[in-house]
């Protein structure tokens, strides 16, 4: 979120609403390029490091990939919705807008956090934030107070 805030904080008001779509879509197409190579980079990179990965991969067949793209399919919209909120803050509230950035960092922190839990945290990390919202997911965590000054 944070580097596209960055790239976008400062063209995104200046782009008509078919420049903006064009933006999203760009950023959306990287998601099927992430789903079309899953496979590849576990077999060819993580796989030769991770026999539990190679053993999942034989016994799950598709589903781990399918597991994987929704994962990180649901954490980039995410993250552009994160992005599109920091990026309509008043410009001239930069305390507004980087505690905005914080609250993400936060959010990015608790995240990661579910993937060092549990089983059911882990199942979890994937789903998308409103769901972890609703679920109280990420109140439970009690991240901030543990990880972030």
């Amino acid at each position: 979120m944070l580097a596209l805030d960055d790239v976008l904080h400062q063209e995104w008001p200046l782009l008509s609403v078919e420049q903006q779509r064009q933006r999203n879509a760009d950023y959306l197409a990287v998601n099927r390029v992430i789903e079309q190579t899953i496979d590849r980079v576990q077999d060819e990179v993580i796989a030769p490091y991770s026999a539990t990965l190679q053993l999942l991969d034989a016994v799950c067949g598709p589903f781990d990939e399918w597991c994987t793209a929704r994962l990180i399919r649901n954490r980039r919209n995410d993250v552009w919705r994160q992005a599109l909120a920091v990026m309509s803050l008043n410009d001239n509230d930069q305390e507004e807008h980087l505690t905005a950035r914080h609250q993400v960092d936060r959010l990015t922190l608790a995240r990661a956090y579910l993937l060092s839990g549990n089983l059911t945290e882990v199942r979890s990390f994937g789903y998308p934030l409103r769901w972890l919202k609703r679920l109280r997911l990420l109140q439970a965590i009690n991240i901030t107070r543990r990880y972030v000054c």
